[in-house]
């Protein structure tokens, strides 16, 4: 037997960060930022290679 649910109620509770906390996560999204942009580059460094065998033989 299904079961109708007429009403929902959402509780959430939201904080704002400190400027101490501002710093800290721009300075962790710059440091992924620099993770990311050095896995791009390996992997087209990568393709590179690959696309230079494949001429080569």
């Amino acid at each position: 037997m299904p079961i109708e649910i007429k009403e929902l109620h959402i509780k959430a509770t939201l904080q704002e960060d400190t400027p101490g906390q501002q710093e800290a996560s721009a300075q962790s999204n710059t440091l992924d930022e620099d993770k990311e942009q050095k896995i791009i580059n390996a992997c087209v460094d990568k393709v590179l290679d690959i696309l230079r065998n494949k001429n080569e033989r």
